[in-house]
């Protein structure tokens, strides 16, 4: 492969620092192309991939490591591997040795059957070049696939070809591509037909933003499936045409599992259902009892990843995946007699619905759709342990759900999306002066997610770390704030708002100036400083729920004191997202109301702008200060 010629180097560098002016960018890819074959007869599919690398500068051995992945459905050969090192007016070739290959297990936590082989280059230096060429052969055509045209550096050209047999149907959608450039071109041969896709100039993406949704959402990619095809014998063979085509190799997974009761999971039903007298105790009883006793433990190897383990196994051992828990959960419920069904779906990190695009890569988990006596249907996600029985885990909302009715049946309905009323936190503080010193007084009730999140934090917390958690995770007031006399409750009933109740005290927060006094009633300021807008930020914000922040803060006014300031009220209404703070005498007393809400669970670029200025209005009222005038 030729050297790049210095100028074309200093052309494309500029290029990209032009719009990356503070960036320092240190490598960037020549090319990355990828070429889908897709063999009819047996429905294979092998996927050559080439990457090639240049180093910008001296720092640019960051890039001395390449990945390839593999597992149970995908196999890997790595073709050719070297780097390119300038020698003089020369490029020294260095075949790359150093391959190592290890899997995927994290102490003993998650295991699944992936293997990374990771490709070392030797002598990195400014000018050298990396290049890899390997090939994917998927055993199933189904997992087949998707492209991303962006990196996390660079790229000069980027791009993918399909070609399949003339008599094959392919559905292909491009996605987040609306400013993005990407030519697409189509061609045949006597026998096959051949996509192009190809982008060039192709920017880095971001992924520096901590709340921004997966990069599925905004990086431009194409996403594949085989629709049908024609078998040697001349039978159409539909694969993925339907979602009924989905559906049905779905569900081939759970056809032999669980065919028999086995007696202890009987057992097991009567004892937690005794003293049952509604089909909503029923479900409560059984649903409570998978999340206090079965423990989360990802397995993902090879076909177990895919079919759930028998649900005696799992009651026996008190632990399994998504798909093992749910599985447990669903026979438990079937022998209780409740309308009960294994449901298939993907996390809000899959932005694909399969009623859209029936495909195995919309789905990345398993649940539970139970339908009750009373027409009303719920998603129980038994890996969340501390919601109730009738809220899905924060991750599937909005998501399709394909539910298995049975062998040849099923249905896709979408988990509702919790609105932000059932999810409050409510602050109820009162505070009084005492010379220069602010006591106080706070019970903070929550409710709905953020109940679940805070009932989580503190199963992890010792007695005697209570104060110091509500010192971080409340910022009230200032840093040097003391917490006495911390305690909970509700915290074990996942049916009621879990309140924290402390004192606190807060020197060094009034302001004096002579007789006069200020005082800023915000001991808290939420939401206002969580969000990163650096760089014109256009990658959408995600939030894991909807919800509404209220709170109310009570001041008794000192003897013979006067008001001399009172903040006027604020406000920012908007659909999806605002605040109120409202300001009031009542007797002796000075309350202010304050509500915060976030009603979408992602802010997209186009409200960007909009939801910033809410912010920083918001930010400026925090700012608001009374003041009094002592005797």
């Amino acid at each position: 492969m030729p050297a790049l010629l210095i100028g074309q180097v200093k052309h494309d560098y500029d290029f990209y620092k032009t719009r990356y002016p503070n960036e320092n960018i240190i490598c960037k890819r020549k090319f990355e192309n990828i070429k889908l074959t897709v063999i009819k007869d047996s429905v294979s599919i092998v996927c050559t991939n080439e990457r090639n690398n240049l180093v910008l500068d001296d720092n640019g051995a960051l890039y001395n490591k390449d990945y390839v992945y593999e597992d149970y459905f995908v196999k890997s050969n790595i073709e050719e591997a070297y780097s390119l090192v300038p020698n003089g007016k020369k490029m020294k070739r260095f075949p790359v040795k150093d391959i190592k290959i290890s899997s995927s297990v994290s102490e003993g936590i998650f295991f699944d059957d992936e293997i990374t082989k990771s490709v070392f280059y030797e002598g990195l230096i400014k000018g050298a070049e990396t290049f890899i060429k390997y090939t994917d052969q998927y055993k199933e055509p189904r997992f087949f696939g998707s492209f991303f045209f962006q990196s996390g550096i660079p790229v000069d050209e980027s791009g993918v070809s399909l070609e399949c047999p003339k008599d094959m149907e392919i559905s292909f959608e491009l996605l987040n591509a609306d400013t993005f450039h990407i030519v697409f071109s189509q061609t045949e041969t006597a026998k096959s037909k051949i996509y192009n896709w190809k982008a060039e100039k192709v920017l880095p993406f971001s992924n520096s933003y901590s709340d921004q949704v997966p990069s599925r959402y905004y990086v431009p990619h194409i996403i594949f499936r085989i629709k049908s095809y024609t078998a040697a014998n001349g039978k159409r063979i539909d694969l993925l045409n339907e979602v009924k085509d989905l559906f049905k190799w779905q569900s081939g997974f759970i056809s032999t599992i669980d065919k028999e009761v086995h007696k202890q999971l009987k057992f097991t039903v009567d004892s937690l259902t005794k003293n049952a007298s509604t089909e909503q105790e029923k479900i409560k009883a059984i649903f409570s009892f998978v999340q206090d006793n079965i423990k989360y433990l990802a397995i993902e190897d090879k076909l177990g990843g895919f079919i759930p383990r028998q649900a005696s196994d799992i009651l026996k051992h008190k632990y399994g995946d998504c798909k093992d828990i749910a599985n447990l959960t669903n026979t438990l419920m079937t022998i209780a007699g409740i309308n009960s069904h294994l449901t298939w779906i993907g996390t809000r990190d899959k932005p694909y619905a399969c009623s859209k695009f029936p495909s195995p890569m919309c789905f990345n988990h398993m649940i539970v759709y139970i339908k009750t006596q009373s027409g009303e249907g719920y998603f129980l996600d038994g890996t969340g342990k501390h919601q109730a029985w009738y809220f899905p885990t924060s991750m599937i909302q909005g998501k399709e759900g394909l539910i298995g009715i049975d062998s040849t049946h099923f249905e896709v309905l979408k988990v509702p999306e919790i609105p932000m009323e059932k999810n409050t936190r409510f602050d109820s503080i009162h505070i009084a002066i005492n010379d220069k010193i602010l006591n106080g007084t706070q019970l903070t009730r929550f409710s709905g997610f953020p109940k679940e999140g805070l009932d989580r934090n503190l199963d992890n917390l010792k007695n005697d770390d209570l104060a110091d958690f509500i010192r971080t995770r409340f910022a009230t007031g200032n840093n040097k704030i003391s917490v006495a006399q911390a305690s909970t409750q509700n915290q074990k009933d996942r049916e009621k708002p879990t309140e924290v109740m402390f004192n606190f005290t807060l020197p060094s927060y009034i302001q004096r100036l002579d007789k006069e006094i200020f005082i800023n009633m915000n001991i808290s300021k939420p939401v206002a400083d969580e969000y990163d807008f650096s760089n014109q930020r256009k990658i959408p914000i995600e939030h894991d729920f909807k919800h509404v922040h209220a709170t109310t803060v009570s001041l008794d006014i000192p003897a013979g004191g006067k008001i001399t300031y009172l903040p006027k009220d604020a406000q920012f209404q908007k659909e999806h997202y605002g605040f109120s703070i409202h300001y009031k005498v009542v007797g002796q007393k000075i309350i202010m109301e304050r509500k915060i809400y976030i009603n979408e669970l992602l802010i997209d670029a186009t409200e960007m702008n909009e939801f910033s200025n809410m912010l920083k209005q918001l930010k400026q009222n925090y700012s608001e200060t009374i003041s009094i005038n002592l005797p």
